[in-house]
């Protein structure tokens, strides 16, 4: 039997055998390669656009262009602070570049006064009927209040200055025959030291509160409500309409006010605390957003006052 050609065709067998699982090794390399060289974005994250918004903040910072910085600035520039770039004299206010002076308004007293005038009556509810200022003490320290003035304390008046949160009221009641009659809850606005701590600071206390009889009245707003109200009509008599704001900051200058606190800068609406010796008021002015002329003029009570217009009347 001639056995060559069965040899011949197992070597072929073997060799194409061979050949084939070659084939599937290099196969099986090149797709790993593939998958570890792999850049699309799915498999790395780009980091482009954050890149870009880093050096971007970057520029701002080193080219004053930031804006928080802008905003300090504007702020700088209202309230006197600042020369303004256009203008040599110093103290120039230009509410015209300020957008929003302060962001949370947290000094605008019409932005809580719904909220205050709510906690008030509560409390007069919840002191309703108190019979004694043993009574009256204990209602008040269960409905959360801190008392931190005894503004009077004799056999015919009591009168509190208390504070919870951010909100503080003067609680006065007069006594008759030992009993409490007339309990009447109000704003307050001329504070103790220890008032103005406890607004402040959450973890304040103000421990034993003694009423000192040298200093009597000394922060009890009825001492001041009268020369008030006449320096309110005042600085009204000031602030006709159909004016700029720069003609009111001359005349307010020139009569012994002092801007302390610029509160709201809209093409619409200016906002301002002010100071004159012990007393301080809320300014609100609506304006022609084309002619920038002052069309409606609100002087008001000041009961949220800013560090610098709290600082302005401890200086008096």
């Amino acid at each position: 039997m001639n056995k060559l050609p069965l040899l011949s065709t197992r070597k072929t067998a073997l060799v194409t055998a061979l050949f084939a699982a070659c084939s599937l090794s290099f196969a099986t390399y090149s797709l790993a390669a593939d998958d570890s060289s792999d850049s699309s974005p799915a498999a790395q994250p780009d980091n482009t656009s954050q890149q870009s918004q880093q050096q971007k903040a970057r520029n701002q910072e080193h080219d004053g262009n930031n804006p928080a910085q802008q905003t300090q600035k504007e702020n700088a520039r209202t309230m006197g602070t600042e020369p303004n770039a256009n203008d040599n004299s110093p103290g120039t206010t230009t509410p015209d570049d300020a957008h929003d002076m302060n962001t949370e308004h947290s000094w605008i007293d019409r932005t809580r006064m719904g909220q205050y005038d709510d906690q008030k009556d509560a409390l007069e509810e919840q002191l309703k009927g108190a019979s004694s200022i043993d009574e009256l003490r204990a209602r008040l320290d269960k409905a959360g209040y801190m008392i931190t003035s005894i503004n009077e304390q004799s056999d015919d008046e009591v009168e509190y200055e208390i504070v919870k949160g951010n909100h503080t009221f003067e609680v006065q009641a007069d006594i008759e025959d030992g009993m409490l009659k007339d309990i009447e809850v109000s704003h307050n606005l001329w504070r103790a030291d220890e008032t103005k701590k406890a607004m402040t600071d959450p973890d304040y206390r103000a421990g034993e509160v003694k009423y000192d009889k040298d200093n009597r009245g000394k922060y009890s707003d009825s001492q001041y409500t009268e020369s008030w109200t006449k320096e309110k009509e005042a600085l009204e008599a000031l602030l006709p309409t159909g004016k700029l704001f720069d003609d009111y900051q001359k005349t307010l200058k020139d009569k012994g006010y002092r801007i302390t606190s610029m509160n709201e800068a809209d093409s619409g609406t200016l906002e301002f605390e002010v100071v004159k010796g012990e007393h301080s008021f809320e300014v609100q002015l609506e304006r022609d957003k084309n002619t920038k002329k002052i069309t409606d003029v609100d002087v008001s009570r000041n009961i949220w006052s800013s560090e610098e217009t709290e600082k302005a009347l401890g200086d008096n």
